[in-house]
């Protein structure tokens, strides 16, 4: 049995501010007994909106600081996503999950991006100020096999298939997805990828009125591989967790054994 957290906050473009209140809910969730926690979508700084990007290089100020935070605590931290400056070019969206010894052991850089036009509603076009990263990410910890996701990427099924099939028992999917589409999709599209791949998934968001001009669902989430929520926060900041058990897992796979029922359908 391990204990897993999500995260929920409003980031604001003060990064400093922001890592302070990771460090309190870190330490919250160590003092629950959490083994796992996870944050959401550009944690640690959230752009202004018409404003230049300030992304952190590689192993830069955020990175170090989780890492310590990490090896304090003995615990897994996935840093849920933060903007990366690239050598050419606009910066990366990428997600850092750490181990309990402070070494990143996943890097994933976000592969679908946000643009949606929705007249009056929302309006947001994540390719011109971010660039896309092409690779499936995975790691292998004593907690199970952790496959990566950010946020949009969650409307991709293709993508969650593939981390089952590299032997994703757990799939993170941090965000700051927003409330116009989220009342309608963000809770129904994470419980059918879990029971879909029959993976747990673990779903910190982001919630409220945020500085790129983004007013974010909230409703973080954990859920099991038979698609039952867990732990959930609706609303405003703070942390929930869950006891997943890995044994579970692999029982709902032996008795709905789906994935030997596949087939190579035909033209």
């Amino acid at each position: 049995m391990t204990r897993v957290a999500a995260i929920q906050v409003t980031s604001t473009a003060n990064r400093q501010e922001n890592l302070d209140k990771a460090k309190r809910y870190v330490e919250e969730a160590a003092s629950e007994g959490c083994s796992f926690v996870a944050f959401p979508e550009l944690f640690n700084y959230m752009p202004e909106k018409g404003k230049p990007r300030q992304p952190e290089s590689l192993g830069g100020e955020s990175t170090l600081f989780m890492q310590a935070l990490a090896k304090e605590h003995k615990i897994y931290i996935l840093a849920g996503s933060m903007l990366i400056s690239q050598e050419d070019g606009l910066p990366q969206n990428r997600s850092f999950l750490i181990n309990p010894l402070g070494e990143v052991v996943l890097d994933y850089a976000k592969i679908h991006l946000f643009d949606v036009d929705i007249p009056g509603r929302v309006c947001y076009q994540e390719s011109k100020m971010t660039c896309p990263g092409e690779a499936l990410v995975f790691a292998q910890t004593e907690l199970g096999c952790v496959g990566a996701s950010i946020c949009y990427d969650l409307r991709f099924p293709e993508l969650y298939r593939k981390l089952r099939e590299e032997g994703a028992d757990i799939v993170v999917v941090p965000s700051a997805f927003t409330k116009t589409t989220g009342h309608y999709h963000w809770q129904v599209l994470l419980q059918a990828r879990a029971i879909e791949n029959q993976v747990f998934v673990i779903a910190p968001n982001q919630y409220g009125e945020l500085p790129n001009g983004i007013t974010a669902y909230g409703h973080s989430l954990i859920c099991d591989p038979w698609g039952n929520v867990l732990a959930k926060k609706e609303e405003g900041e703070g942390v929930i967790w869950a006891d997943i058990d890995l044994s579970q897992l692999q029982k709902i796979r032996e008795e709905m054994p789906v994935w030997q029922h596949r087939v190579n359908y035909k033209n």
